[in-house]
């Protein structure tokens, strides 16, 4: 009898380790499985967002990168360094914009900005967002 009581303690521990180990692996498994379910849903109505606007979204991806950079580099002759980049995964909706020039001279990064929202006034109207950073040449 002493044995068994002693005994049990020890397997009722193991048993509550064991359901506490369980009960974790059981919430991080439905956490994984909401967060799955979660980016395939938003990526299921983004497809879908993409299919059903077909044409009439901005074309993105390296030729829309190249037409903004030719549009910057018509409004900012002087600059050192023109970068674009689609972040948005090639559908045009989001660009990240790094101009250096010396047209920037003496201008609060406010004014700066103004700059290049100007020179891409009418392509801003098809997009979602934009992140600009400017500099000034030295």
């Amino acid at each position: 009898m002493a044995l068994s009581s002693l005994h049990l303690p020890s397997t009722a521990s193991t048993l509550h380790r064991k359901n506490q180990s369980n009960s974790t692996k059981a919430k991080i498994y439905k956490m994984i499985r909401r967060l799955i379910q979660k980016s395939w849903q938003s990526r299921s109505i983004s497809i879908l967002s993409q299919l059903w606007n077909g044409p009439q979204v901005t074309a993105g991806g390296v030729e829309a990168e190249r037409r903004l950079q030719n549009l910057l580099q018509r409004a900012f002759p002087a600059a050192k360094d023109i970068q674009v980049a689609d972040i948005s995964g090639g559908c045009g909706a989001m660009y990240e914009i790094f101009v250096e020039a010396p047209e920037f001279k003496g201008l609060s990064v406010v004014k700066q900005h103004r700059l290049v929202n100007e020179a891409l006034r009418e392509e801003i109207k098809e997009m979602h967002g934009l992140r600009i950073s400017t500099t000034v040449a030295k």
